[in-house]
């Protein structure tokens, strides 16, 4: 029982990966393939995330810090929209930790109004406990939720979010310097 149990795994395995594999597109039978794209097309995520400052991160969460891969953002929240998440933690020996993470969203390929319907999503998750945030973007707000500083903005067709946590005897960043990330992202996106 327990080696069909592997085997039927094992097959769904297999044509989950096959079906998702890269093609040009057809069959060679007249019929067309569906494709998952490695990147969204713009700056690819290293070189996007590579643009944040040094200066910056290490306001943020000190140095030395850690990057982490990025990660693409397609077609989320709706249809048509690309940008990357970027991660950077700082760990002192201790285990104090420190993180900053930014989400990038480019609503260029959405369709109209996916911008405004994403915002006030955003407002809407903020909340209550969500305020205003002057001089960041066209408009931006900031909260303290569950311990997190978070900042969403947007300018333009971007959106920018930037949340900072922290674990043991050291704070997240502050909101001013949440704010100037923030800032810079969005002219990163623009």
């Amino acid at each position: 029982m327990r080696g069909r149990g592997f085997l039927v795994v094992a097959v769904a395995a297999s044509l989950l990966v096959a079906g998702c594999s890269k093609s040009d597109g057809s069959d060679g039978k007249g019929k067309t393939k569906v494709t998952v794209p490695d990147k969204p097309a713009g700056l690819d995520g290293d070189e996007f995330c590579g643009r944040v400052s040094k200066d910056l991160i290490t306001a943020a969460i000190d140095a030395p810090y850690r990057t982490y891969d990025p990660i693409p953002l397609n077609d989320f929240p709706v249809p048509g929209v690309r940008g990357y998440e970027c991660q950077w933690e700082w760990r002192n020996p201790a285990g104090d930790v420190r993180n900053l993470k930014v989400d990038v969203l480019g609503f260029d390929g959405a369709l109209d109004g996916a911008l405004d319907a994403a915002w006030k999503g955003t407002v809407d998750l903020l909340g209550t406990a969500g305020k205003k945030l002057e001089n960041v973007g066209d408009e931006a707000m900031q909260a303290r939720l569950q311990g997190l500083v978070t900042i969403s903005a947007r300018e333009g067709n971007w959106q920018v979010t930037t949340v900072s946590g922290a674990k043991g005897e050291v704070s997240p960043a502050t909101v001013d310097t949440l704010s100037l990330v923030t800032a810079a992202a969005l002219k990163i996106g623009n």
